[in-house]
């Protein structure tokens, strides 16, 4: 049985753009993906994005198994680069004004 319980996330174009800026910015042009399959499952994200535009993405974490895998087994080298994105991110979005 079906039952539609999460809407269906959708990225909004001008958060995307920026999170794609980023992202090449802080891991290279070639490590971004745009073409990732689109995935099936839920996710309460999308409750967010109803209400703020916003962009959802995945950080790689190598070929081991994925988050909700028993096997998965956190790669300690994405670190830097996901806290750098993330924090760049935040600085692009969010500037500190200067007075």
């Amino acid at each position: 049985m079906f039952r539609g319980l999460f809407p269906v996330v959708v990225n909004h174009p001008a958060e995307t753009a920026l999170a794609v800026e980023v992202a090449r910015a802080v891991m290279g042009f070639n490590a971004v993906d745009l073409d990732h399959p689109q995935l099936i499952g839920s996710e309460d994200f999308a409750f967010m994005l109803e209400q703020r535009p916003g962009n959802i993405a995945l950080l790689g974490n190598g070929t081991m198994a994925g988050p909700h895998d028993p096997a998965y087994d956190f790669n300690d080298a994405a670190i830097l680069s996901g806290a750098t994105y993330w924090m760049r991110l935040v600085k692009a979005a969010m500037p500190i004004p200067t007075h």
